[in-house]
């Protein structure tokens, strides 16, 4: 019997199972030999990972919520007058007050106007009267200092100049009254016609209509979102401090769509405030994005991987392999402790490999 010992792995050469006892017959002779293989355990192989120069990063990975704070839906308030036309497109900006759309009140706006010359002609003939009267009444002055009358003659010459004029007067101020309740009429009719925008914002929505189309009451023309306020927020005070007002900030959605934002604190709400640069009128209230707040960060330091620093107590150290393959303690010193990497004050240099696992 001949005993065998190897101190490699014998898989490739001989591809027998360890502890295998073989009885091999030679050449018709009758005697056997006994083969015993032994095998060393196999050398233990390390993920390893390079100590480098670059940026260790610590954040926070907040999740936003997408709110409108202000928009208004606007329709005409009258029904079955055709449309004259509407003044703005998608994505037009609006101040409060602009006009956006009107119907085509011809007739009433001429009532309107006319009401107005109307009375621009009764208030001119009312005030020539007015005029004539006071004339009238000085005369009577003049009369009695002259001496061509007493007082009880000015007083009873007075009387029937008020009973001449009270009447005209009168009906003058009448027709004034009536013509200014026309005119608030036609007046109010035009402004009914009339879409003006209530906020300041940018043009969400604008309805298209053919040309022989009438107003609906119920029919929304145009919809304003107030741009200032379409944003994605989260409560989160204790982070305002890593943040400044006006920082522009890239948030991404679950789908990994991105958006540049503005950033902003509200401290009524004790929000922070992702104001989107450019409106984007597809997104849902309460759709989800993510930003990662960085709360401290080194650039271009010495790091290893986070995974390869393990610390006890205050003591941190990391792992390498030497000339033997075996696994050799280091301790080192850290400074800032990021996501993904730490950052490596002494203990290691720049292109050490380190046991990751």
């Amino acid at each position: 019997m001949v005993k065998i010992k190897r101190k490699s792995m014998i898989s490739v050469i001989l591809p027998l199972t360890l502890g295998m006892v073989i009885f091999a017959g030679g050449c018709g002779k009758k005697e056997n030999h006994e083969i015993v293989v032994e095998e060393k355990p196999a050398r233990t192989e390390y993920l390893l990972a390079e100590a480098e120069k670059g940026d260790v990063v610590l954040s926070k990975k907040v999740t936003l919520k997408y709110a409108q704070k202000d928009s208004e839906n606007l329709s005409f308030k009258l029904e079955g007058y055709q449309i004259k036309g509407v003044y703005v497109e998608k994505g037009d900006r609006v101040k409060k007050g602009d006009l956006l759309a009107e119907l085509d009140m011809e007739e009433a706006g001429e009532e309107y106007e006319n009401c107005i010359s109307t009375i621009e002609l009764y208030e001119t003939s009312l005030k020539f009267l007015m005029e004539q009267k006071e004339l009238a009444l000085d005369q009577s002055r003049r009369m009695v200092k002259n001496g061509e009358i007493d007082e009880a003659g000015a007083k009873e010459r007075d009387k029937k100049i008020e009973e001449e004029y009270e009447p005209q007067i009168k009906e003058y101020r009448d027709l004034i009254e009536y013509e200014s309740l026309r005119r608030d009429y036609y007046g109010g009719q035009v402004e009914e016609g009339r879409i003006y925008a209530g906020i300041d914002g940018t043009v969400a929505f604008v309805r298209s209509f053919s040309t022989t189309a009438r107003s609906l009451k119920t029919q929304n023309v145009v919809t304003i979102f107030d741009s200032a306020k379409c944003s994605f927020t989260c409560a989160g005070e204790e982070y305002a401090k890593y943040m400044h007002d006006g920082m522009k900030c890239t948030i991404e959605l679950l789908n990994g769509t991105l958006y540049d934002t503005v950033y902003r604190f509200s401290p009524e709400e004790k929000e922070l405030v992702f104001d989107l640069e450019e409106p984007d009128y597809s997104l849902s209230i309460g759709t989800k994005a993510y930003y990662y707040i960085i709360m401290d960060e080194r650039k271009d330091v010495l790091r290893v991987p986070k995974k390869a620093v393990h610390h006890a107590g205050d003591d941190y150290y990391v792992y390498y392999t030497d000339e033997n393959n075996i696994r050799t303690v280091q301790y080192v010193e850290v400074g800032l402790e990021g996501n993904d990497y730490t950052e490596i004050i002494s203990g290691i240099n720049e292109g050490d490999f380190l046991v990751l696992k």
